[in-house]
């Protein structure tokens, strides 16, 4: 120990020292280690917590994206197929409204059809009139009221018939 003294260290100081630095260890460790510890394992739990969480989250994340994904390919089927039944029905009632259509058209030919014979029967009926009443006054001039007016009326009447055939 004097050779201690000497180089000018002193035991009792070094003890002291070391008494010092045991309690000031005990101090910050009790004070300060322990709180920092307590600490950084809670922000860990709390980290660890949280990416439980976020994983959670993402797994119910991606079951409603593929709930999704089939209800988007469901509905897309279902609008496939009633497209598809209205592409059906309009050609069908296509079809129907062509076909009442040529039925409603052939029936105002033969309703056209049957007026223009009439008109046309009456128009040579009325011609055929007039031409009598020409002939009828032409042969009456002719004659000149020698012949009665009913006998040339019988005669022209009688021989339009046997020449109309």
């Amino acid at each position: 120990m004097e050779g201690l003294l000497k180089l000018g260290i002193d035991p009792k100081a070094i003890l002291v020292y070391i008494i010092n630095m045991g309690f000031l260890t005990v101090i910050l460790w009790y004070f300060l280690y322990n709180p920092i510890i307590g600490f950084l394992d809670k922000r860990q739990k709390k980290i660890s917590d949280t990416i439980l969480e976020a994983d959670i989250i993402k797994a119910e994340f991606e079951k409603k994206l593929a709930e999704m994904e089939s209800d988007r390919a469901k509905t897309q089927a279902e609008l496939k197929a009633e497209v598809e039944k209205m592409e059906k029905f309009i050609e069908q009632r296509k079809a129907e409204l062509i076909a009442e259509m040529e039925s409603e058209k052939e029936k105002l030919l033969a309703k056209a059809n049957i007026d223009i014979e009439k008109r046309s029967a009456n128009l040579v009926k009325d011609a055929e009139k007039q031409l009598l009443e020409i002939i009828k006054k032409i042969v009456l001039e002719i004659v000149y009221n020698k012949v009665p007016a009913e006998v040339i009326q019988g005669s022209v009447n009688d021989a339009w018939n046997k020449y109309k055939k």
